[in-house]
């Protein structure tokens, strides 16, 4: 939600950056919508709107993403899709969603669904969710550390990976693996230590 991000977003103002948050649609806030339909793609499409808003109120501006856990997956692929987009932060990315659901869950989500596994709904990162989000996530790439590379390899923006020492939730080995894969030296990945994945409850 927009309110998780309040300290960030006035720690970036107070140092000379025009903010922008928002609820993304189908999701927990004041957007439209319903948790139980959220997708990946729509995350990517509502970046994109942000975009169109920003360039349409300040033409002359550049735009940059700031993105956590999920959501950072879905601002990758909105800045390979939307050249406007001149650099992204990740923070506690979600670099390997099957990877990320299996910690959490003990069993591998994504391919039970791909075997055929239908729960209908499911509880994903504390969401009560319905399994479109798996098929959404499988069928565009969104899923795994492989798709994330790509995704990377298609930027020619900075992108900056702030990675949780001790994430329950995300392998920091995978973080390492996609900022080292970049030969053009516009990818890095900086350690927060003795951090846990939900970054505004420790700090």
């Amino acid at each position: 939600m927009k309110t998780d991000s309040l300290m960030l977003a006035y720690y970036l103002a107070k140092n000379g950056f025009l903010v922008l948050r928002y609820d993304a649609t189908d999701h927990v806030g004041e957007s439209d919508g319903e948790i139980l339909h959220t997708r990946l793609t729509t995350m990517e499409k509502d970046i994109i709107s942000a975009a169109d808003f920003l360039r349409t109120k300040f033409p002359e501006l550049s735009i940059g993403l700031v993105a956590t856990s999920l959501s950072a997956r879905a601002a990758l692929r909105a800045a390979v899709n939307d050249r406007r987009i001149r650099f992204v932060v990740g923070i506690a990315s979600v670099v390997n969603l099957q990877a990320t659901l299996k910690s959490v869950y003990k069993t591998d989500l994504v391919a039970g669904y791909e075997c055929g596994k239908i729960r209908g709904t499911a509880d994903i990162l504390g969401f009560n969710i319905c399994d479109d989000f798996l098929a959404d996530a499988t069928q565009n790439d969104f899923h795994t550390l492989e798709g994330t590379q790509r995704d990377l390899g298609r930027l020619a923006i900075p992108v900056t990976l702030f990675a949780c020492e001790r994430d329950p939730w995300v392998n920091l080995e995978d973080v390492k693996r996609i900022s080292e894969r970049d030969s053009k030296g516009l990818q890095q990945m900086i350690v927060l230590p003795s951090v846990f994945h939900n970054l505004y409850e420790d700090h």
